[in-house]
């Protein structure tokens, strides 16, 4: 099974990777299957040098298919509590140098799963949670990170539930308001909409999650988990999961848990998070963080399915990662430049004029397009900054923009540390490739070619939250057409990832899931 998933991990990075044993080895239960719970924390791994070794994705399920839970938990057992071939001597020495879980798959199946009562009973979803007790009597020193996401407002558009999906968001975005008139009047014909078995299957769903997280608080209160991070999946400002996370706030602090339980926004990004702290934490080490804001009004707003003041979001995902803002700045070893403001002409100065090694947060403030500002990229491409990010992200809610941004730039100063890093063909092609891999999928795809596509698809008459097998592959045909045509315009891709390293295959588009949410793009790339 090992073997297995080594190979897996090979696949998966884009630059090929060396010969020689990774010093430092992480085994991560990924949120799911896409691209940005599996391929990014590895790459983000690689960059640092580091093995991040995931299960078999024929186990991970895919989409509104859950894991094969039983699968996950048989192969984690296989790597750390039946470890063949080690002696019986050293079974209290660790194969592996930390343990990052997403509670979502062990327990339920993956993040899409966590949403539906059929996924798992309580008392079922509770009991796989006993595995992590096992891996920390075995092994009393392991850091064992976990993360569960709390659950969002509106249910998983499966196809099925078009007819009542939006009024039943809608229902659990008013029900706690439902004393109040006006409400209550807009209630009555939202709730005929909702038929009772959905309802009745939705709030059933929501009560096992909570009691699964304070199962976690359990776990944590015991010395089990050595960092456990609750995750608001997208939010409205209102809603029957303000008060959930308010119950889960107050018994953090009545039990004392404060410095090791964070409950932060977003979801998707936080393997990512995880591995950069796992990593932060091996080597000793805290970056001071200077942050700037390219619209200071917005530091102070939540940003489009978020609840919370952006900075916020900024401070919590740089202390989860292990960094700190700086305190004034002069102890500063990096730059995180917050970019709301779109379309305005001081951004790309603001990066250039950064006196520490830039992270670049590029936010979408309205929701609308959920990916890069391209007139920001374009500058940067152009004055030949883009490559010389530390670090970047682009892409879907706040959170998720910051957590990528943060985390690649983290890992990427402290693999900058060891100053062989920059003779290191291997890593420098992981950090270009995630380069890559960003400027692809958030600039190009979700910016340039999305918008269009998806009123394209509709035209047709198809679903584009759902293709059949025939549509998906057409769709990623035609965005494999659009990427070619942008890429032959660039160029080189210089530009995107510096002049020592090159593409050295063609780039692959695929569809993960079926629609156009997301797209992934296979490549290798070659760095000397």
């Amino acid at each position: 099974m090992r073997r297995a998933a080594l190979v897996l991990l090979g696949l998966l990075l884009h630059p090929r990777a060396g010969a020689a044993q990774p010093e430092t080895r992480l085994l991560l239960l990924p949120l799911d299957d896409r691209p940005s719970s599996v391929r990014f924390p590895v790459q983000i791994g690689a960059i640092a040098g580091a093995a991040v070794i995931i299960p078999p994705i024929a186990l991970l399920g895919r989409f509104t298919q859950p894991a094969d839970v039983d699968g996950v938990h048989r192969w984690l057992r296989d790597q750390l509590l039946d470890p063949r071939g080690r002696a019986t001597a050293s079974l209290s020495v660790p194969p592996i140098d930390a343990l990052i879980v997403s509670i979502d798959l062990l327990a339920y199946g993956g993040l899409v799963a966590s949403r539906t009562i059929e996924s798992a009973t309580p008392r079922q979803a509770i009991a796989r949670l006993d595995i992590l007790r096992a891996i920390r009597t075995r092994y009393p020193t392991l850091p064992i990170y976990a993360s569960a996401s709390l659950m969002r407002i509106a249910p998983t558009a499966d196809g099925r539930n078009e007819a009542y999906r939006e009024a039943l968001a809608r229902w659990a975005e008013l029900a706690p308001d439902s004393l109040r008139p006006e409400v209550a009047r807009e209630l009555v014909p939202l709730r005929a909409r909702i038929p009772d078995a959905a309802l009745a299957s939705y709030r059933a769903a929501r009560a096992r999650n909570l009691a699964v997280h304070h199962a976690l608080l359990d776990l944590t209160a015991a010395g089990v988990l050595t960092h456990l991070v609750l995750t608001q999946d997208d939010a409205r400002s209102r809603g029957v999961h303000v008060a959930e996370r308010a119950r889960l706030a107050d018994a953090v602090l009545a039990r004392g848990l404060g410095d090791r339980v964070s409950i932060q926004m977003g979801t998707d990004e936080f393997g990512m998070l995880l591995v950069a702290r796992a990593l932060t934490t091996l080597r000793g080490t805290s970056p001071a963080v200077a942050v700037t804001y390219t619209a200071a009004r917005d530091s102070g707003r939540a940003m489009p399915f978020e609840d919370r003041p952006l900075a916020e979001t900024v401070r919590a995902h740089l202390r989860l990662v292990g960094a700190r803002v700086a305190d004034g700045g002069d102890d500063a070893v990096l730059g995180l430049v917050v970019h709301t403001d779109r379309g305005a002409p001081a951004a790309a100065a603001r990066v250039r004029a950064s006196q520490q090694p830039v992270i670049l947060a590029d936010i979408d403030p309205t929701g609308s397009i959920q990916g890069a500002d391209t007139l920001l990229t374009d500058a940067l491409m152009r004055s030949g900054h883009f490559a010389t990010l530390t670090g970047y992200g682009g892409w879907n809610t706040a959170g998720n923009a910051i957590g990528t941004a943060v985390a690649h730039g983290v890992v990427r100063w402290l693999s900058l540390q060891d100053t062989a890093t920059v003779a290191h063909p291997a890593r420098q092609a992981a950090h270009a490739a995630f380069l890559l891999d960003r400027w692809l999928d958030d600039d190009l795809y979700k910016s340039r070619i999305r918008p269009g596509l998806v009123a394209s698809v509709r035209s047709r008459g198809w679903d584009p939250f759902r293709f059949t097998e025939a549509q998906g592959t057409a769709v990623a045909q035609e965005i494999h057409r659009a990427v070619e045509r942008r890429m032959a315009v660039v160029g080189d891709l210089a530009p995107v990832i510096g002049p020592r390293c090159r593409v050295t295959s063609p780039v692959r588009v695929r569809l993960p899931w079926g629609r156009t949410f997301e797209a992934a793009f296979d490549f290798t790339i070659g760095c000397t």
